[in-house]
């Protein structure tokens, strides 16, 4: 069985619009790779709280079923995360 952000990311990917989400989360993972430590811990946290907020924002606010769909299965992991970072020494 394919995970919903699969399903959801064929579709989106099969829409036209700037700058594609598989292509963002590449960089954003070229860049945390080449990171470690307080450096990374900094940059997770710098590019989740803009994430969660959105991810939020869009439960308030979409329309679309199956965005919301997908978004209310990723804020609880994605809030998980980002808590488990702000938690980490040196924070």
């Amino acid at each position: 069985m394919a995970h919903a952000s699969q399903k959801v990311g064929r579709t989106l990917r099969r829409q036209p619009g700037p700058g594609s989400p598989p292509s963002a989360s590449r960089l954003l993972g070229n860049k945390l790779a080449t990171l470690s430590g307080a450096a990374f811990d900094a940059e997770y946290k710098k590019v989740r709280r803009p994430s969660l907020h959105l991810i939020r924002t869009h439960l308030t606010f979409g329309q679309d079923a199956q965005m919301l769909a997908y978004a209310a299965s990723i804020e609880p992991v994605v809030a998980t995360y980002l808590q488990m970072a702000q938690a980490l020494p040196g924070n």
